[in-house]
């Protein structure tokens, strides 16, 4: 009888195991990469905001990360045999090295309670990573694929038709290539948007395909380590996605009045007694049980806690297809902080008294900047903090300040950008240095924040009177984000940072739509501000 390494030769020749100490090698990469992000936690905050390339590192800036995770896998690609001569082994290179880029994939989307990040990042820090290391991962596939595809079509000697369907393990590396290529296509940002359902639904059919059948499909097989790694990795996500798991109705939801506006407050009952401050936490809500094969498919809904009482805990969302339905029963997860903390705070704003914050948000992002904001009030070494909300639509200022009766800040400035015309009981401010009508802010979209052009007789000077005599500012139109930032300088004197301390002791938080936070990111960034931000986007 034949030897079973004389017969693989025979039929693969001397490149059948090519392959396999590469994969290793980009799992020892993954693996230095982890170990990298908890050591750039532990820089000094002094360096990082000194320092434009430690800012990018630290901020964990997607192309950066991207390309340092990456150059070291690419480098030692074409290494001991030919390109010409043997390109089935690149080939399957490219095929193996976008399994085990799924390894960390499942690693960095680890959420709490079980998360070895779970001291050092949010879960929602790593997303935009994530998508792009996700993409890439479904990229490299689908060229794995075609690439196999183009070289038996170009090969004489062989049948395209037998090579694709009379073959069990490639006819399932055809079936992976197909769910890659339909991903690509769903996850198009105009698709992803109208169709998230059909998008994360087959995310995740994609995600099962990409991790169990490319073992079947795989040669040299892919068992030890990575099937063995990867299976862990889900197991640790399936108890993450039930920990801490209710069911329950909702106590009820208000909806604002305005007859195009989305805003309700929706209060959900806090069944057990708690001790930990959920203000600023999310809850996440699915309309399916734990064991039904949807819950694990679909997507559940992520909400922000506004403001925590003994009995409920209120929520500000602003609905699009998902509609809570009183008298029905949701999974509700409450997902707490990561590290049993106060809350964010304390991983990211430095305890200094000279610290100025910038609070920006956009929508329904106030329901995290409100807690944000009055925890950061109730701590004494915070003394400068600002608190700017953008909306759409006057009503919903409105409506929040009837139904959330003292949580919006009083000295709060409110950008109302939607048509002023059908508005006429604004009380508008006079324009001010942070007000330009061809500001920084011009081109964002701002999730259908729309802006609408305010005639001079709207633009009067006046100011609505808040209780305890505060006046709070309501402005037409778009700011900028410089006036906005520098308006109040380090002492809060009007003055512009001084070009040799840009940015000093001041952080900015933005919270809302992604084109809201990512501009707000790149000018932090650029001038030396510290960052948090929260995105609300699919």
């Amino acid at each position: 009888m034949m030897p079973v390494s004389a017969e693989l030769f025979k039929r693969h020749g001397n490149t059948h195991y090519a392959n396999i100490g590469y994969g290793y090698y980009v799992l020892a990469v993954s693996v230095v990469y982890v170990a990298f992000l908890y050591g750039i936690k532990f820089i000094p905050r002094k360096w990082s905001q000194s320092n434009r390339f430690l800012r990018y590192v630290t901020g964990l800036s997607v192309p950066l990360h991207l390309l340092i995770l990456m150059l070291p896998i690419f480098v030692p690609f074409v290494h001991h045999y030919s390109f010409r001569e043997h390109v089935s082994v690149y080939i399957k290179r490219v095929g193996r090295l976008s399994y085990v880029l799924l390894s960390l994939n499942l690693f960095l989307t680890l959420r709490s309670p079980i998360s070895p990040f779970r001291t050092l990042y949010e879960y929602a820090d790593f997303l935009p990573l994530h998508k792009w290391l996700s993409r890439l991962i479904v990229i490299l596939g689908l060229v794995h694929g075609i690439w196999f595809v183009a070289k038996w079509a170009n090969d004489p000697n062989v049948s395209l038709v037998e090579k694709m369907w009379h073959k069990k393990r490639n006819t399932v590396g055809i079936l992976i290539s197909v769910q890659c290529l339909l991903l690509i296509i769903l996850s198009l940002r105009t698709i992803r948007r109208k169709w998230y359902w059909l998008f994360y639904f087959n995310h995740n059919i994609t995600n099962i395909g990409l991790l169990f059948l490319t073992a079947v499909h795989a040669r040299p097989n892919i068992v030890k380590p990575y099937i063995f790694i990867n299976c862990l990795l889900v197991i640790v996500h399936g108890v993450n996605r039930i920990w801490n798991v209710q069911r329950m109705e909702i106590n009820y939801k208000l909806r604002c009045g305005g007859g195009e506006s989305n805003f309700v407050i929706v209060s959900l009952p806090l069944t057990r007694p708690t001790t930990e401050t959920l203000e600023c936490s999310h809850v996440r809500v699915s309309p399916y049980r734990i064991y039904n094969p949807l819950y694990w498919l679909t997507a559940s809904h992520p909400y922000t806690v506004v403001e925590q009482t003994e009995n409920d805990l209120k929520l500000v969302i602003n609905e699009s297809t998902f509609k809570m339905i009183p008298e029905k029963q949701y999974s509700v997860q409450f997902c707490g902080f990561s590290d049993n903390a106060e809350s964010p705070i304390t991983r990211s704003i430095p305890e200094d008294p000279c610290t100025r914050i910038v609070i920006v948000a956009g929508g329904s992002g106030i329901s995290y900047t409100i807690p944000f904001y009055r925890q950061l009030t109730q701590r004494t070494q915070y003394t400068n903090v600002q608190f700017v909300w953008i909306t759409r639509r006057l009503e919903e200022y409105e409506f929040i300040e009837q139904n959330l009766r003292g949580l919006l800040p009083e000295t709060a400035e409110i950008y109302v950008t939607g048509n002023p015309l059908q508005e006429q009981r604004a009380i508008i401010t006079t324009t001010t240095p942070a007000m330009h009508q061809d500001g920084g802010t011009e081109g964002l979209d701002f999730e259908a924040i729309e802006l609408g052009q305010w005639t001079p007789q709207q633009q009067q000077q006046q100011q609505k009177q808040q209780p305890g005599g505060e006046q709070r500012k309501i402005h037409s139109g778009r700011f900028e984000w410089g006036a906005l930032l520098g308006r109040s300088g380090s002492a809060v004197t009007g003055e512009q940072p001084a070009e040799g301390d840009r940015g000093g002791g001041t952080w900015l938080l933005s919270c809302g739509p992604e084109s809201l936070v990512d501009s707000a990111s790149r000018f932090a960034q650029e001038n030396g501000y510290g960052v948090q931000k929260e995105s609300y986007s699919v």
